[in-house]
């Protein structure tokens, strides 16, 4: 299974640097648990153009 979601990124121009360069906690905890309890995947494009995440999940 395939989940994709994207984001335009339009809503805060502000600090777009950070943004792009910014992985939190919260991400690494995700793909560690993914990882661990179905050997899925969690990647992660920024662009100045938005977001795109995609999480895999084998079956």
């Amino acid at each position: 299974m395939v989940i994709t979601v994207a984001d335009n990124g339009t809503a805060d121009k502000d600090n777009e640097e950070e943004k792009r360069t910014h992985h939190g906690i919260g991400l690494d905890n995700t793909r560690k648990r993914l990882e661990l309890q179905c050997s899925g995947t969690l990647d992660m494009e920024n662009s100045l153009n938005g977001t795109i995440v995609t999480i895999t999940i084998p079956q």
